[in-house]
């Protein structure tokens, strides 16, 4: 018998392009497993990268995977060494049995599943097919042989040999770079093959598979049999743009498909009908009579079987999913004028019971952020039309669940109504309410933590609430919850005299919340760490309660990227993942540490994953961002297009939109969009922005008005100050853009950065000392990390000291880096316009060179 390793070789079970596949035995661990002997390329270091990914692939650990156990070397032949699934493919199986549709659903639930687990992972598939996907003799449908999986982020191209054809994305088929999306397309065509007996792509119009997969050309879905719902599920995830494939309100695929077998064996239980029992007849024979009782028998038997049957589907591990929960604002009325003081403090105890009481039970909860962000000009939609507007919370949150709570007060009490109403119908299913006397805000407080744990467990009792709630209510944190949640307040003294709260007595969890809350914005405004520090110090010393709960670890995640202790946040992300079933704010968060660490490309593909499990407009905006950083204009402003539309107020969607607008040379839009986002409070760097877009498209006056405005906020920012003072020089005031010049010079003396000596270089040709200019330009080439981002500086300072062929090729190269035309059309580079070169490039956006 072969051996290799210490593995014995029984038999061939597969062999294929990528090795040879066989039932071994493992002398060590005493096992029948499953051993591939991969065919090497020849070249030991691509040899080293395969056993490299087949350790990482050992990390996939699911019921709807094949397990990888092991890997290495042995007399110079690979091999990865896997659960082994005596059973058939999913080819096979079809064959040799007639399935349900819902046992189909059922089956692709399961394959879904497997897929997003590898996704989550960051690894993709590229080679799904029936043949891969294996069921065992006791039913389970495994994923298998991600022979030629790759990560996402990493080097996700793939030759057109490796996969197979008719299974192949578009851009598989093109030799582009995959993501998560190539697995859904062929996960669609495996889908249509199960369901319809059909491959989508064959014999389409006589073209061969490749081109009809190319152009789009597949089966037209709504000649099939199948419901409406999954013709649309599956027509768009065979969409030539992988983007397209999944839509993100939806949710993911397996929770669509979860749905859909829900409602097949909801309507399946609702079909079965039973038969009247016919009165007894004395003229009737006995045999007929029997034979009626007997088939009645057989009907209910009938009944109590496909009831099983369904219970069987519907208590299947991946139909239970824990419930997303959104707490509505909390609204108040008739509250008397000489109270109206009290309406942010009955507010405050109301919202502050509620989250306090669903974070002690570790509910998968919608954020504030979230909500508050969803919120923003919609309060009165609420009103006109409730179910359309919880229909529209649930389909931009993912929530299923809404908490709501009112307060309807009449002279000094108010009568307290707290209700749950659940998707898809929205109608109230529990209610609790009470009377309160409109001061006593701390009772109020109590009496809500208690009642929203009864509407979350209905059973529990007042002693089962003591011993679940050792956290009473905290008058000082109390009022700090009001500040910072109702009033949006937050300042060092609120910081101390929370830390001093929390350290002082076992709190509620929302304490330890906010104390993070307070600290993470305290810090973003102040850049001052030690509210970081003392907050995470105060975290690890909470109460052992605190420490078995997600929010604990979720904290210190949050607190330590902001610290920049990233290992430390890994760590406690490792922690998170075994106490919190909530993938999508797992994947979320490890975004925020690639992101910290400067792989913006993973982290797109997590937040990508992220949204496809569910809706969260955060998430959307985060990914926006990313995908702008990374230069991917186009769909981040597809993104931020859509949250328009879903958060017309929401100031940072602006911000981000206007952004791209200004680096596309798209003024106008930029400042439209920039517009948007004036408030008391307005960014320095927005209005600088907003100035510059008024300056290049030459309206001077609001480019000074704007850009004083920006000076003003920020007096020792010296790009705001170098726009300042090109505004002036523009505005044909000099003696006041010449100071501005040298204030600029000075406060960059001893400044050692690329970007410090750039703008010498431009405040030095504009003051006409060509020589230090040059000198300063070439301190910054030397000093930047990425010369194209120099181009434009370079470009400028040469046509002013009248070096136009070295203008010229820097213009030639800021365009290249990804320069708009339109930024080089102010009068400094209109001296180009005698050269033919910068005529073409320039002169169909602008009348530039016309005059």
């Amino acid at each position: 018998m072969r051996t290799l390793a210490h593995y014995e070789l029984n038999k061939v079970v597969y062999q294929g392009g990528m090795g040879t596949i066989y039932e071994a035995f493992d002398t060590k661990l005493e096992r029948t497993v499953a051993l591939k002997v991969l065919n090497t390329s020849g070249d030991s270091e691509l040899d080293e990268d395969a056993l490299s990914e087949a350790r990482f692939l050992a990390r996939l650990n699911h019921p709807n995977i094949i397990q990888v156990f092991d890997c290495g070397q042995s007399d110079g032949q690979q091999y990865l060494v896997m659960e082994f699934c005596r059973g058939k493919n999913l080819l096979q199986y079809q064959k040799q049995h007639v399935l349900t549709l819902e046992q189909k659903l059922a089956m692709l639930v399961d394959i879904a599943k497997g897929l997003e687990h590898a996704h989550r992972n960051s690894i993709i598939h590229r080679d799904l097919k029936p043949s891969n996907i294996l069921i065992s003799e006791a039913g389970q449908v495994k994923v298998a042989d991600f022979g030629i999986a790759g990560f996402v982020g990493g080097n996700s191209h793939v030759s057109q040999s490796a996969g197979t054809k008719g299974y192949m994305s578009p851009e598989q088929l093109q030799g582009q770079a995959l993501s998560h999306h190539s697995d859904w397309f062929s996960f669609a065509v495996v889908a249509i093959e199960l369901l319809t007996g059909e491959h989508p792509f064959a014999g389409q119009g006589g073209q061969d598979i490749s081109a009809a997969i190319l152009q789009g050309h597949h089966l037209d879905l709504s000649t099939t049999q199948l419901p409406q719902q999954l013709q649309a599920i599956l027509g768009q995830a065979l969409s030539v743009k992988p983007a397209a494939r999944l839509n993100l309100r939806r949710g993911p695929f397996s929770k669509q498909f979860e749905q859909l077998l829900q409602q097949r064996v909801q309507a399946a239980i609702l079909e079965q009908q039973t038969e009247p029992v016919t009165p007894s007849n004395s003229t009737q024979k006995s045999a007929p009579l029997r034979a009626k009782k007997l088939r009645w028998r057989y009907l209910v038997m009938a009944f109590v079987c496909a009831a099983v049957l369904v219970g069987g589907y519907l208590l299947r591990p991946y139909l239970l999913h824990q419930p997303v929960v959104a707490i509505l604002p909390t609204q108040i009325y008739n509250l008397p004028d000489e109270f109206k003081h009290y309406e942010s403090a009955l507010k405050g105890s109301v919202q502050s019971a509620m989250w306090q009481q669903l974070l002690q039970q570790d509910q998968q909860l919608v954020s504030r952020a979230e909500m508050n962000m969803l919120a923003q000009g919609r309060d009165s939609d609420q009103f006109r039309d409730p179910k359309s507007y919880f229909q529209m919370l649930a389909d931009y949150t993912g929530a299923d669940t809404l908490i709501s709570s009112s307060l309807d007060c009449q002279q000094r009490h108010c009568s307290v109504e707290i209700s749950t109403l659940r998707a898809p119908n929205w109608q109230v299913q529990e209610s609790m309410q009470w009377q309160t006397d409109i001061a006593g805000t701390t009772n109020l407080h109590d009496v809500a933590k208690y009642n929203t744990a009864r509407l979350i467990s209905p059973g529990i009792d007042s002693e089962q609430y003591r011993s679940l709630s050792t956290m009473k209510s905290n008058s000082p944190l109390f009022e700090m919850y009001t500040l910072f949640y109702v009033d949006n307040v937050a300042t060092p003294e609120m910081f101390e005299k929370s830390l001093a709260t929390v350290k002082e007595s076992a709190t509620s969890v929302e304490g330890y919340n906010l104390l993070r809350e307070i600290a993470l914005q305290l810090y973003h405004s102040t850049h001052e760490k030690t509210y970081l520090k003392q907050a995470i110090s105060a975290i690890h010393n909470a109460p052992g309660e605190f420490k078995k709960l997600s929010s604990y670890y979720k904290s210190l995640v949050l607190l330590n990227i902001e610290l920049g202790q990233i290992e430390e946040a890994k760590h406690a992300l490792d922690m998170l993942t075994k106490v919190s079933h909530d993938q999508a704010a797992i994947l979320n968060l490890e975004a925020s540490i690639l992101l910290a660490e400067g792989e913006d490309k993973q982290a797109r593909d997590k937040l990508e994953v992220a949204l496809s499990l569910r809706p969260n407009l955060r998430l959307q905006r985060k990914l926006a961002l990313v995908l702008y950083w990374l230069g991917d204009f186009q769909s981040a402003k597809n993104l931020l297009a859509d949250l328009v539309e879903k958060v017309p107020s929401d100031r940072r969607t602006h911000q981000y939109l206007a952004d791209i607008a200004l680096i596309e040379g798209d003024f106008t839009s930029a400042i439209e969009s920039y517009s948007k986002t004036l408030n008391e409070n307005s960014d320095s760097i927005d209005l600088s922005n907003l100035s510059i877009a008024y300056m290049m498209v030459q309206n001077y006056p609001m480019a000074e008005k704007f850009a004083k405005q920006a000076l003003l906020s920020s007096p020792k920012n010296t790009g705001m100050m170098l726009n300042m003072a090109d505004i002036n020089m523009l505005n044909g005031k000099l003696v006041e853009s010449k100071e501005l010049y040298e204030r600029l010079l000075q406060l960059n003396n001893g400044r050692e950065s690329a970007l410090a000596w750039s703008e010498n270089a431009q405040a030095y040709a504009q003051l006409g000392d060509n020589e230090q200019a040059i000198k300063s330009l070439k301190h910054s080439f030397k000093l930047a990390e990425d010369k194209s981002e120099l181009s434009y500086t370079a470009a400028l300072v040469h046509a002013l000291g009248g070096d136009f062929n070295s203008s010229l090729y820097y213009v030639e190269e800021a365009l290249k880096s990804g320069y708009h035309q339109n930024w080089f059309l102010q009068p400094w580079f209109k001296p180009l316009c005698d050269f033919e070169k910068f005529r073409a490039m320039v002169s169909s956006h602008s009348q530039l060179c016309v005059n």
